[in-house]
């Protein structure tokens, strides 16, 4: 699947709209590889939001402590607080933050299992670099991408 013109601009748009207003829209990725937070920083740069990198969910939840931001993406198998952890977390603080789980694990009865703990979304890592432009015009514009499917 491509990701269209008209979706990739959104996300510029509306990035440009609250820049504007001055108000950064930053997203949390929260994974224990260092290779995939790096290329999570590349893309979100590229599409004009500011990254905010945590290698676990311990970190995650003392950053949201000193700063907000628009949407977490969060793996599931990390050292320290785990995934499922940080969710019973943020769940327990009330937090009304996106929370979009990426991880490799595709077996549906997981996929039920992360939505049941507060995740927003779920994603598998190899599909996350084509649906990225779809999920933060769903999460952080609050607006539905054009095209159908889900995000």
């Amino acid at each position: 699947m491509t990701l269209g013109q008209d979706e990739s601009a959104l996300v510029f748009r509306v990035v440009e709209d609250r820049t504007t207003l001055n108000r950064t829209v930053s997203v949390a990725v929260v994974d224990d590889d260092p290779r995939l937070r790096t290329l999570l920083e590349e893309e979100l740069k590229d599409l004009g939001v500011d990254p905010v990198l945590c290698d676990n969910g311990a970190e995650l939840m003392a950053l949201l402590q000193q700063r907000p931001v628009a949407l977490i993406l969060l793996d599931l198998m990390m050292p320290v607080m785990d995934g499922f952890a940080c969710l019973d977390a943020l769940r327990e603080q009330r937090s009304s933050i996106p929370v979009v789980v990426v991880t490799a694990h595709g077996d549906s009865s997981y996929r039920q299992r992360v939505l049941d703990a507060g995740a927003s979304d779920y994603v598998l890592k190899p599909q996350l670099f084509e649906r990225l432009p779809r999920l933060l015009t769903r999460y952080v514009t609050g607006e539905q991408p054009r095209s159908s499917g889900s995000a």
